[in-house]
């Protein structure tokens, strides 16, 4: 997916990619941290339903029903920003 966000003094892209998990704990890094992400890991649909997630798609269809999209790359559009 392609997630694009234009604001008053940049534009932010962002490309997400559909993995599947092998093995290994996520962890933070400096960057990540930078950036406001507080936390990392593995987590269920019934574990984000009372969460903000992005990209949205993955609340709106559910991480179970996201390996069943082989449509090749999703583009919802730009969102604008106020800031």
């Amino acid at each position: 997916m392609i997630e694009s966000l234009r604001a008053s003094r940049y534009q932010m892209v962002k490309v997400w990619y559909l993995c599947d998990y092998l093995w290994g704990d996520p962890s933070n890094t400096a960057g990540a941290e930078r950036e406001g992400i507080i936390e990392a890991g593995w987590y269920g649909d019934d574990e984000l339903a009372g969460e903000t997630v992005f990209p949205d798609i993955i609340k709106t269809t559910g991480i179970a029903l996201l390996g069943d999209l082989h449509t090749g790359i999703i583009d919802p559009g730009v969102r604008f920003a106020d800031f």
